[in-house]
């Protein structure tokens, strides 16, 4: 097989799962192509979606633990992902972890997420959303 360990085939094999709604599959593709990607070098512009798309699928399943380290991995590969950063807070929040949660939201805001302020809005008490 020619494409025997192409992380990039298997992120947007998951991607086209995900958009099924057949998550297992797509979440075994991302682990491949998380895999691959060990291999073949992480500096793939799309290695930080990998990441974060398997921990969106185990936010989805409430494996909040996992999905903080998937999103803590895309935000080490990619720390200007804003997206990542509005979902951590919400593993976050979910722990119970409200001053974590606050400073990833506020950071998300910083890069663009206009949702992550309705989150500190309603979760963020004025002391807690002044960290940075």
């Amino acid at each position: 097989m020619i494409f025997q360990q192409d992380d990039e085939i298997c992120y947007y094999l998951g991607e086209l799962y995900n958009l099924k709604g057949e998550v297992k599959r797509a979440m075994a593709e991302y682990s491949m192509a998380i895999a691959f990607s060990k291999i073949n070098g992480e500096d793939f512009h799309l290695v930080h979606r990998y990441y974060f798309n398997r921990a969106n699928i185990c936010l989805g399943k409430n494996m909040i633990g996992t999905a903080v380290l998937d999103y803590t991995y895309a935000l080490n590969l990619k720390p200007d992902y804003g997206a990542a950063y509005a979902n951590r807070g919400i593993c976050f929040y979910k722990m119970g972890e409200t001053e974590s949660a606050c400073k990833d939201w506020k950071q998300a805001v910083i890069l663009g997420i206009s949702q992550a302020e309705e989150y500190v809005t309603k979760n963020c008490n004025t002391e807690t959303s002044k960290l940075n």
